[in-house]
This record gives C-alpha cells, structure tokens and sequence, in this order.
C-alpha cells in the first residue's frame, strides 16, 4: 500500500513484496495496427523528435492534452478534485503509445470519458517513472492505472478505443479496489469482475490467472464473447513459459472455429507458427496455416500480404510437403547477397534445424559462417554459429562433435550459459574452474 509523504510507492498496491524488473512485452497482434492505416507505428524513436527538458515534462494541467508528469503531484491535484486519477505508461518511442496518444484520446468519447479524471502520463524509459512503474507490475505500454482517493481501482493495457473504454467504464461504474476485486472474485464472482480481472492481470504480467478469470467471465456470462482476449492473452504466455502451446492452440481454435476473417487467420496462423517454432512440434500449427491460406487466397492486402510471405515457408514444409519449395522460400526472406553473409547463412541453416530438414546443406552453411565469423569482435555471432551447428552434429548423432563445437562456443562466449548447459545435459563434466566460464 502506499505511505502517505513518499515520493511514490515503495511496494507494489497488489501484494506485500517488491516486483521483478520491469520487461517489455511484444504484443502477439500486430495486423490491427497496419489494417487501421498506421503502418509507420514502431518502438524505434524518432530522431527527429524535439527533445525535452525537465521544466517542460512536469509542465501540465491534468487533462489529457496537458497532463501532469508527477505521480504524487497528480495525486494531490486528484484529492482537490474527486479523488480520480488515470495514470498512462508510455514511452515516446512506443508505436502502441502513440496510437492512442493520436488516435485513440483524442476521440470525442473517450475525451468525454476523461473530462473528470486528473492525467498523469509516465515515461517508463525515466528513471524514476520506471521505478514507479515497477511497483505497478508494468509489463507494456500503454498501460493505465485508474486511482481513487482510496488506491487503484483498476489496471489494463492497449491502446485501441473500445477495449480502453471497456476498462475504464467498468471500473469507474463499481469503484471497487483491485485487491478487494480479487477477494470479491473468489467467494462472490461476476462476470464484470472476471473481465476485468482478466485484463488486469494481463497487464501485470500474470497470464495463467487471466486465462482462468476470462473464463469464468464467460462462464457467468454466455452473451460474453472473449475469445480474441484469450488468444492475445495465451500468446504472451506462452513467451513468457506461463502457458503451453497446447493451450495456445485451444485458444486459437476456438476463434478459428467462427469462421475468422482472413486478416484474423492470418494473425493466428503466424503466433501460433512462430510459437511452435519453439517446441519440439514445430509442425503443430499446420492447420491453422492452411486455413489462413484459403482465407487470404485472393487478397490484395499489402499488409497481409507480407504475412502470407511470411508464412510461405512453412506452409510449403507443412500443408504442401515440399521440403525443397520451403527451402528455397525460406532462402528468399534472406538478403540478396546471403550466400555471401555469415550471419545470414547461420540464420538459414537454424531454420533447417528448427525444421529437421536439409541438414548436410545446413551443416556446411553453419561451417562457412563460422570460418567468415573469426573476427575479434565476431565472437558471439561466431559463437551462435557454433552452436547451430552442434545441434546439426547432435541430430546427425555425432554427439562428440557436438560436445567440441559448443565447448568452443563456451571459448568464443564464455558468459553464455546456454552452452554450459547443453553440455551438462550431454554429460560433461565441470570443475570449478570451468564452471566459471558459463557465467550467469
């Protein structure tokens, strides 16, 4: 909870223990934001952007055109009003930030919805503004924290204008605390409390509880639709070991199974490939390919276009059975001088390993980039390359060849301990002195 006089809170308002560090999270859909015309969204900041100095940036009136940049300078302009208080996480070098700061804010609605709450907007790439946003357990941006005079109401992230208003109405209609939300929630659950609940957790990082607090939502409420949610939801916990491809799929499954438009199939189809990728079933999301495919036969898109490129590879390996035809897909996605590039030839033969396919061509890839990788200053890009092809040596059973090529990885990276342990797992064995060159 937060003490009275502190500059800004010292322990998290949603337990009793200091948060992890703040990380930053991709958020698993992107085609949303190409599809509504704003395709020079990105995180790379502009260097064209004025920069501005500290008198500037606490410089404001509470509005959202003008808001306050000081947690506790936002809270005290809060208790002289009606005690609200909406607080944006943002970076200016945030793409997501930016659309809602120019799309979705200044929308006649969700001004409407603003007008009587004080604005505090925080650049988590500030020092203390990231100090502040690790205590609210911030894992992307945007994400917004609703305040009362009694403590946060509420916490979401996203930037588009329906999912920001659905937040920022529910919470407002039940002025309820989120910690009293959560007890609420285990002995006398709604389907509102579920839905926000759902998002709240999504916004701290906690995407298993979502998932189950999405479900129950709808559990309580059939007319609730949450499948998109759920989707976006087990995607970012699959990248973050919360949640298994299993459950990724089922999630997938089920807006596959209304009949998804194309640009959602598509969007389906690439978390779910790029996640396989990732598990010893690459292969796994075949059928959500090919549906993908049939949807956008005949689009004209450039954004989904470039998705279906994407993806050319991997539906050519999975739904047509074309080893070769993946192969040479694959290869076009490359540069167009990468038989010539090192790095771009270790990119191609790790696909071959991911794939289980063409491995002698991938080992002699691996070989060329290490041999154009012995610069000084090439030791970790020639260490990956090693370790591409140790696991080429280890899937071809040459499990000594692989044993030497990571132990020479270790040689060229020795605080990687990635390759450490790769060789633990193949039985070497380590003395403190050696142990030492796996790092941490």
């Amino acid at each position: 909870m937060y003490t009275q006089g502190m500059q800004f809170p010292r322990l998290s308002p949603y337990r009793t223990r200091l948060v992890p560090a703040l990380t930053k999270l991709v958020l698993p859909v992107l085609t949303a934001l190409l599809l509504a015309g704003v395709p020079q969204l990105s995180h790379a900041q502009d260097p064209g952007a004025p920069k501005k100095n500290i008198q500037e940036a606490m410089a404001g009136d509470g509005t959202i055109s003008s808001p306050y940049r000081d947690f506790q300078e936002g809270r005290a302009q809060a208790a002289l009003k009606n005690g609200k208080m909406l607080v944006f996480f943002q970076t200016d070098s945030c793409g997501y930030s930016k659309a809602f700061r120019e799309m979705t804010a200044p929308d006649p609605e969700v001004a409407r919805a603003l007008d009587d709450l004080v604005i505090v907007m925080l650049d988590v790439e500030w020092a203390k503004d990231k100090f502040t946003a690790r205590q609210h357990e911030v894992q992307a941006t945007p994400t917004f924290v609703l305040y009362d005079e009694k403590g946060p109401l509420h916490q979401w992230r996203g930037w588009g204008k329906d999912l920001f208003l659905q937040n920022l109405r529910g919470a407002l209609n039940g002025e309820t605390l989120v910690l009293d939300r959560m007890k609420n929630f285990e002995t006398a659950p709604t389907a509102v409390d579920g839905l926000l609940l759902g998002n709240f957790y999504a916004s701290t990082g906690k995407f298993d509880q979502s998932l189950t607090a999405f479900r129950k939502a709808e559990e309580l409420d059939p007319s609730l639709d949450l499948r998109s949610d759920r989707f976006d939801t087990a995607a970012a916990g699959f990248s973050n070991q919360q949640v298994s491809l299993e459950e990724l799929m089922s999630t997938a499954e089920a807006i596959t199974s209304r009949k998804p438009s194309a640009a959602e199939a598509l969007n389906i189809a690439s978390v779910v490939a790029r996640a396989s990728e990732k598990t010893d079933t690459p292969g796994a999301a075949a059928p959500f390919v090919a549906t993908a495919f049939e949807k956008s036969e005949s689009t004209t898109e450039p954004a989904l276009l470039s998705i279906r490129k994407r993806l050319a590879p991997y539906h050519a390996l999975y739904v047509d059975k074309d080893e070769q035809a993946a192969l040479d897909l694959q290869a076009a996605t490359l540069a167009a001088n990468w038989k010539e590039d090192p790095e771009e030839l270790n990119q191609l033969a790790w696909w071959c390993v991911i794939h289980r396919v063409h491995l002698d061509k991938a080992k002699a890839w691996a070989q060329q980039a290490i041999a154009g990788l012995s610069e000084n200053e090439k030791k970790r890009e020639r260490a990956n390359a090693r370790d591409t092809l140790a696991e080429i040596h280890l899937l071809q059973g040459n499990k000594d060849l692989a044993i030497a090529e990571w132990q020479q990885a270790m040689k060229d990276h020795p605080r990687l301990k990635a390759y450490r342990d790769k060789l633990v797992e193949l039985g070497v064995k380590f003395d403190d002195e050696n142990a030492k060159m796996g790092g941490k």
